[in-house]
This record gives C-alpha cells, sequence and structure tokens, in this order.
C-alpha cells in the first residue's frame, strides 16, 4: 500500500511517499520557513507525484502527533485531518519519539553501521527547564515482540498508543543522568531532530509495520478521531490555569 507521511515535531517538517516499507520520495520543508508556508503546496505536489508517477493516490496517510512544538504539531495534524477527509483515507497516529528512534534504526541501518544498539532513549525539548524522554527497545521498534504476540494469538493490546503515551516531561537534571546511565547500557542517546536523519521516515515506518502486523484498520483511525498527545500543556494554557 502507499502512504503519505507527515512530520512537523520541530519548526520545520518533512513529508514522504513510502511503499509498504520502502520510501520512494521525501521532502523537506524548509528550516528557514513556518512549516505552514510550505506545507499546503508541497503536500499537493506530492499527491500528484503519486498519482502520476505510481498510478495511484495514497491508501493512508502516517503523522507525528507527538510530543513536539506546539504549532508544528498543530499544523500537521490540522493537514492530516482535512487531506484524510479530502482523500477519504484513514490515519496512522505515530508517537513523535519512536519515530525519532525508529529513524536512527533506519539510517544506522543505510550506512551499514556496526553499531547495534539495544534500545534508543530519545529526548526532545520540552522548553521550561524539561525535556520529553522515553525509551523504545529496538525490538518494539520492528515490532518484532508484536509479531510474535499475534503468532500466539494474543493481540498484544495496541503497540501504537503505548508508544505515543510512553514520553514523559522530566527535568533536564534527571535526563542528564538517564542518559548518562543509558550509554553505559550501550544504549543510543538521541536528543532533538538531527538534520543527516529523516525522522518522517521513521513515522511511515512505524506505520508501516503496524498496518502489516495489525491491518490498517484497527491501526488507523478516521480524520475525525486524530488528536495530538501534547503530554504538558504549552506556555499560555499554564499561565491561564495560573490565574
Amino acid at each position: 500500500m502507499i502512504q503519505l507521511a507527515v512530520e512537523t515535531i520541530g519548526s520545520a517538517g518533512a513529508l514522504a511517499i513510502l511503499k509498504g516499507k520502502e520510501p520512494l520520495r521525501v521532502f523537506r520543508l524548509p528550516e528557514s520557513q513556518r512549516a505552514a508556508q510550505s506545507f499546503a503546496v508541497e503536500l499537493d505536489q506530492l499527491i500528484r507525484w503519486s498519482e502520476t508517477v505510481l498510478g495511484k493516490l495514497p491508501d493512508y496517510l502516517s503523522v507525528a502527533v507527538g510530543p513536539g512544538s506546539f504549532t508544528g504539531l498543530r499544523i500537521g495534524i490540522t493537514a492530516a485531518k482535512m487531506l484524510g477527509f479530502a482523500l477519504n483515507v484513514p490515519i496512522v497516529p505515530v508517537g513523535s519519539l519512536a519515530a525519532i528512534a525508529t529513524a536512527e534504526a533506519f539510517r544506522l541501518e543505510q550506512i551499514r553501521s556496526t553499531t547495534n544498539p539495544p534500545a534508543c532513549l530519545v529526548g526532545l525539548n520540552a522548553f521550561r527547564g524539561q525535556v520529553f524522554s522515553a525509551r523504545y527497545s529496538m525490538d518494539e521498534l520492528r515490532l518484532n515482540a508484536l509479531r510474535r504476540d499475534f503468532n500466539r494469538g494474543d493481540s498484544g493490546g495496541n503497540p501504537g498508543k503505548q508508544w505515543t503515551e510512553r514520553p514523559k516531561a522530566i527535568s533536564r537534571e534527571l535526563w542528564a543522568e538517564q542518559s548518562r546511565l543509558a550509554a553505559e547500557e550501550g544504549v543510543a542517546v538521541l536528543y532533538g531532530q538531527d538534520p543527516e536523519r529523516d525522522d518522517v521516515i521513521g513515522v511511515g515506518l512505524l506505520a508501516a509495520g503496524l498496518v502489516d502486523v495489525r491491518g490498517l484498520e484497527d491501526a488507523s483511525v478516521s480524520p475525525f478521531d486524530l488528536t495530538a498527545h501534547y503530554v504538558k500543556r504549552s506556555a499560555a494554557e499554564e499561565k491561564v490555569a495560573g490565574h
């Protein structure tokens, strides 16, 4: 199946077309511009490319739903909702930190790295002295554990939801300690988004894996039900709540 993946975790973002688990085309939105300025045009171009080159429109969309930039996530999720309604296709929501970990695993595989970390600890700036943090094993990101559960007849719960809800906002001091301990274990420690890594591919690969194991209906939501997972309130919301 063909999917269009959307990633607006930070101030820029990226879009990608994948066929199954094969990335076919990636477009990085300029970092010098807000994602909204380029988003609609590039979405339209990718959809036209899919229809012209692949002979069909995407079967489904995938999108990073958080945590991340409040503005960026709103842009990406709103665009995915509108496109999902317009194309009448479902959307597979993907946790941002799980997508970053998966993108790093893909990058290491592409460069044939001899590094084979058992897990990834991912951190993302949550501002106001905090870091969004979550740890993912390589086994679960490859969906090996979920596939084994299915083979045993166990539904295995909803890994997509579990990955999305796992990140917590912690202090920078606790992040520093977690990072130190993880590095001692041989765990890959990732902080923030790296221009050498296409995190949108992580979004697409996780979505494709979930669809492969669970089926599109179980792995996706309708555009109406798609929501962001911010983990914490914005500064403006906290200011209002303080009053």
